[in-house]
């Protein structure tokens, strides 16, 4: 690494200080000079933007799963409620029905208790 540094430095004076270099068009100087500066740049900051992004790629892994178990826990919550409602609604239907088998028993009873009378009325 450091050998490609160092050629990236010095090629540019070799080929600097030949006459031909000063005739070709001024692209080529800067062509290297951008290339020069491209190494350095990434020589002195690829670790650390490397060590940014895995970071920040595993904070919002993080996040993520953390997110996918409060959306599950919601969903289990939500069907936990649609179970509830659905047991109120049930003990409703079995209140409404043992009032009227409550309602049922009441009029036999009364019936009976009439016929019972009628029937002692009628032998005395």
């Amino acid at each position: 690494m450091k050998l490609i540094i160092t050629l990236l430095v010095f090629v540019p004076v070799f080929l600097f200080a030949s006459e031909e270099a000063s005739e070709g068009s001024d692209i080529v100087a800067r062509v290297i000079n951008l290339s020069i500066f491209a190494g350095i740049l990434y020589y002195l900051i690829a670790d650390k933007v490397k060590v940014f992004f895995t970071t920040r790629t595993k904070e919002i892994a993080d996040k993520l799963s953390s997110l996918q178990a409060k959306v599950e826990k919601t969903k289990e919550l939500k069907r936990a409620k649609n179970q509830i409602n659905d047991l109120k609604r049930r003990k409703d239907d079995w209140k409404e029905r043992a009032k009227k088998a409550e309602d049922a028993l009441k009029e036999i009873n009364s019936k009976s208790i009439e016929d019972k009378k009628k029937q002692t009325n009628s032998r005395d």
